[in-house]
């Protein structure tokens, strides 16, 4: 059965970690046959450790930083990085409190 699209998620503190796993995954899906589907980084956001905690103290000190400073400023960093990327949709996962409300879109160089 063919394949109408390839997506994946990734949570990372630095802008070009994530345009590096863009770019990964665009040229493994070319690598294996599926360059003509939809590339869509299904869920991005930042995250000060990356989702490697050892404490409970490391998760809320990492959520406190998404929600703030850090983190406000990796999102139009990031959306700025998506735009000028092959991808053919993004989501960005906005809601800390694992409820999937507060997603917003990008499709084909639009933010929605």
């Amino acid at each position: 059965m063919p394949h109408d699209f390839v997506f994946w998620l990734n949570y990372l503190p630095k802008t070009d970690q994530l345009m590096k796993c863009i770019v990964n995954a665009i040229n493994t899906h070319e690598e294996f046959g599926y360059g003509n589907v939809d590339t869509i980084f299904d869920e991005w956001n930042y995250t000060a450790g990356g989702w490697k905690y050892e404490s409970r103290e490391g998760t809320q000190t990492s959520f406190l930083k998404t929600k703030g400073l850090p983190g406000a400023a990796f999102t139009p960093s990031m959306l700025a990085s998506i735009l000028d990327s092959e991808l053919d949709a993004a989501c960005y996962m906005g809601n800390l409190k694992w409820r999937y409300s507060q997603t917003d879109f990008y499709i084909r160089n639009e933010i929605v």
